[in-house]
């Protein structure tokens, strides 16, 4: 994500000039530009087939330590352990469109399985 934001700022930057005289193109790159930086669920599931779209379970990569999300209907999961970084897990359930989580388990009281509690309730029933 960095390394190619960075390209384009350097392309940008380089092309400026012919894209001022060109409105379309002026607003495509500005288009592009948002889409790399906000990087939307549909985007990101179509660029990288994350998540599917029946998922049961998955892993969530949140760097050292785990956390894992179990189906448990439409919107909602059920979240064992939360990992160490409570952004990480939050944009994971984000991107499984979880919105209610009726069941936190966290395994043992190590900080890379509970520190990311914060996360996994934020904005969550």
């Amino acid at each position: 994500g960095a390394a190619l934001l960075a390209l384009l700022t350097v392309l940008a930057v380089l092309l400026a000039p012919r894209l001022i005289r060109h409105p379309w193109l002026c607003l495509a790159a500005a288009l592009l530009l948002v889409l790399v930086v906000l990087r939307p669920v549909p985007l990101t599931r179509i660029m990288t087939g994350w998540p599917p779209p029946d998922w049961a379970f998955a892993l969530c990569d949140v760097g050292q330590g785990d956390a894992m999300v179990l189906a448990a209907g439409e919107g909602t999961g059920v979240v064992v352990d939360a990992g160490p970084d409570p952004r990480s897990v939050d944009r994971c359930l984000r991107d499984l469109g979880v919105t209610r989580v009726p069941l936190v388990i966290l395994t043992h009281f190590h900080a890379d399985h509970v520190r990311g509690l914060p996360g996994v309730l934020r904005g969550r029933a």
